[in-house]
């Protein structure tokens, strides 16, 4: 997912009314949007959304708005991307044993 689909969908998120009213929740996305504005990865972003995200799912007995649900499943990927990324350094390291 790239940066300005990251972002489309963290602002529509954001419209949903019963998101508006989750100060969590909406703090959370304005946070998320705040960091993509100076340039964090988009990655980055995601990853750590993704788990708050999860975090407070299972905090709350799983639930949440429908739109909180639709950005969860387009982020679901980004934790398992990031630490792939992490763990190509310790491949290589080992090929030079």
């Amino acid at each position: 997912m790239n940066e300005r689909d990251l972002v489309q969908l963290i602002e529509q998120t954001l419209k949903d009314e019963e998101v508006q009213n989750n100060v969590t929740y909406r703090n959370l996305l304005e946070e998320s949007l705040q960091q993509l504005s100076l340039k964090k990865p988009v990655y980055l972003v995601s990853t750590r959304l993704a788990g708050h995200i999860s975090t407070y799912l299972m905090t709350n007995h799983y639930e949440a708005p429908k739109a909180i649900i639709v950005l969860a499943q387009s982020i679901a990927s980004a934790p398992a991307k990031h630490r792939g990324l992490i763990s190509i350094p310790f491949w290589l390291s080992n090929i030079f044993r």
